[in-house]
């Protein structure tokens, strides 16, 4: 057995330093004592040039139980992750990992204990104490997802459109906004871009893609009498462009009062909770509203009607639906456009929710802003992207 305590420095303006301090390294020290068979845990700090990579190097989860503690946010997670991937390749049956939030982006450890609900520190403890207690029933599997190209792995979410520009652009803001507010600023400057692409949504196991039905509360299976989808013989359903918004999560958040996939993480209703074999895919198109419709057909000011189509309805799916609660799934179209955010209009949905293995996204040619990739905050260009439940198994969770 071998136990590592990764802690990124940084993180959390000294937070991590903090925890191992008071709580980590005198909680471990007595975890130690009471059995003498137990390994002395090893501290690793990382890096700026190698970040928590080389961390992995203490561990051998092919030949005995390797837990890591990990002092960080998702990057610091995402980045273990990906290189215990590489090294080992998928025998990682004996890989088990304990949250202990201290970054600005928690979405992993949030979508399993959800939001802390006061300014102590007692909540970040939940998987660590877990593991102390050491009771198996608590080890949970992880879902991951495997993108091409280059081979990433993705802990909490694959983005392409808003979110993607969101990340990408919020890089640049990060020195003079280091918390979550440089998300919101740079959410502003790309609210109003449109981005052409293709996706097609491959099947799960059974041979179907879902969707959600906020009017039925659960997932119904996709066919060609839906809206204007192509279904193909193997499965695939097709959904033409253009999209603001697409999200493929694994987490039910990215903040936490930020909620895109409310169905996805741990905490949500069980008929409803995302299965491990499964990631869900959180979809706006723009021309699903009768008044973009209407618009492209009576106006040639393209700017205004997505500056108009910015402020009438994603502000709104952002605002009143992702940051309250994932409430946007209800959503519906007024016949002139507006957002009926009590879903009770019947018409065509703002949010389309779907439920599937895997994703090809397809940027049109001439939408270089099409080809940006968001990998758990990490960001990369391709002009086609794969995804799909990745074939590794067997790291868990302390829970």
């Amino acid at each position: 057995m071998a136990v590592c305590v990764v802690y990124n420095p940084a993180a959390g303006h000294g937070l991590a330093e903090l925890m191992i301090r008071e709580y980590i390294q005198p909680r471990l020290n007595m975890w130690k004592k009471l059995k003498l068979d137990r390994p002395e845990p090893i501290y690793h700090v990382t890096n700026p040039i190698k970040g928590a990579r080389d961390a992995v190097r203490h561990l051998s989860p092919s030949s005995q139980t390797s837990t890591l503690i990990v002092l960080g946010g998702d990057g610091t997670t995402h980045e273990i992750l990906e290189e215990a991937m590489q090294r080992f390749n998928s025998d990682l049956s004996n890989l088990q990992l304990v949250l202990v939030p201290t970054g600005t982006g928690n979405a992993l450890y949030q979508s399993y204990f959800g939001p802390g609900t006061s300014s102590g520190d007692q909540w970040r403890l939940r998987s660590f104490e877990a593991f102390l207690q050491g009771d198996v029933q608590s080890l949970v599997p992880l879902t991951l997802l495997q993108v091409e190209p280059n081979h990433r792995l993705a802990t909490a979410v694959t983005s392409h459109a808003l979110h993607a520009a969101i990340l990408r652009d919020s890089e640049v803001l990060r020195t003079e906004h280091p918390g979550v507010e440089r998300f919101k600023i740079a959410a502003e400057e790309n609210i109003s871009t449109w981005f052409d692409a293709t996706l097609f949504i491959k099947p799960l196991g059974d041979g179907r893609v879902l969707r959600y039905d906020p009017a039925a509360k659960e997932f119904k299976p996709v066919s060609a009498a839906f809206d204007d989808y192509l279904c193909h013989d193997d499965g695939r359903v097709e959904v033409p462009g253009v999209f603001i918004y697409m999200n493929a999560m694994v987490v039910d958040r990215l903040e936490a009062d930020f909620v895109p996939a409310p169905f996805a993480g741990a905490l949500s209703e069980p008929h409803l909770r995302r299965p491990q074999e499964a990631v869900d895919i959180i979809v706006v198109r723009p021309y699903r509203n009768p008044r973009v419709h209407t618009l492209l057909h009576t106006s040639d000011d393209i700017k205004e009607m997505h500056n108009e189509y910015a402020q009438d309805v994603m502000q709104r799916v952002l605002f009143e639906g992702m940051y309250k609660d994932g409430v946007h799934v209800n959503f519906t179209y007024t016949p002139d456009g507006q957002v009926d955010i009590e879903g009770s209009s019947g018409g065509p949905r703002v949010v389309e929710y779907f439920r599937a293995s895997g994703y090809e996204w397809v940027s049109s040619a001439d939408d270089s802003q099409a080809q940006t990739v968001c990998v758990d905050g990490s960001i990369m260009t391709a002009a086609r992207t794969h995804v799909k439940i990745s074939p590794i198994r067997g790291i868990k969770l302390w829970s």
